[in-house]
């Protein structure tokens, strides 16, 4: 059944026809259940990494704030430092997250020959 049929079947799609081989790699189709997987690696990284560190950072920073004489400045320099640090935060949780091998599969990026780019621009 395809999606189609269907409004509430999650979405499919596939870089090249399933089940073509080259290099001893399987091309797998990208299901709901997969693309779940990779979601949730990279959730729970994110969650906790950036829970802890901005934690630290933000404690740190509205801590000097309040002992420089500015403790109204506290929790907003807190915050703000706990938001920054997540930022970097999470790109290293979605490279962790890309990389790291989900139920027998790995997620790749396939470069696109150079003559379908140029047929795609002309």
């Amino acid at each position: 059944m395809t999606n189609s049929h269907n409004p509430y079947n999650p979405p499919t799609a596939s870089l090249a026809p399933t089940g073509q081989t080259g290099n001893n790699i399987m091309l797998e189709e990208i299901t709901f259940k997969r693309s779940l997987s990779v979601w949730w690696s990279f959730i729970w990284r994110a969650t906790l990494f950036s829970f802890v560190s901005g934690a630290i950072l933000g404690a740190v920073g509205g801590g000097i704030v309040g002992m420089v004489g500015h403790p109204q400045l506290g929790g907003l320099v807190g915050g703000v430092l706990g938001w920054l640090v997540s930022i970097p935060v999470t790109m290293w949780a979605i490279y962790a997250a890309l990389k790291r091998k989900h139920r027998g599969f790995n997620v790749v990026f396939l470069r696109e020959s150079s003559n379908s780019i140029n047929k795609k621009d002309s």
